[in-house]
């Protein structure tokens, strides 16, 4: 994120303007030129280390997640 200050007003505005960067283990989105900026500070990681697999509490709680949107779906009125 590339906040003119670093209070909630500066991290909302820079939010609401997009001058973020968001990443997930392929590539980064957002303004090209802000990603390269960032890779060039440093501030994305090169190597992002492979998660573990889910545990059964995290299986357990997406499967309950998703019956109960399925409910609510079913059972409106």
């Amino acid at each position: 994120m590339f906040a003119r200050t670093r209070d909630e007003a500066g991290v909302l505005d820079s939010l609401r303007e997009g001058r973020t960067v968001v990443y997930d283990r392929e590539r980064a989105y957002g303004d090209p030129a802000l990603i390269r900026l960032a890779e060039e500070s440093g501030g994305l990681p090169r190597d992002v280390p492979d998660l573990p697999p889910p545990g059964v509490l995290s299986v357990f709680s997406r499967l309950a997640c998703v019956l109960a949107l399925l409910g609510a779906v079913l059972l409106r009125k």
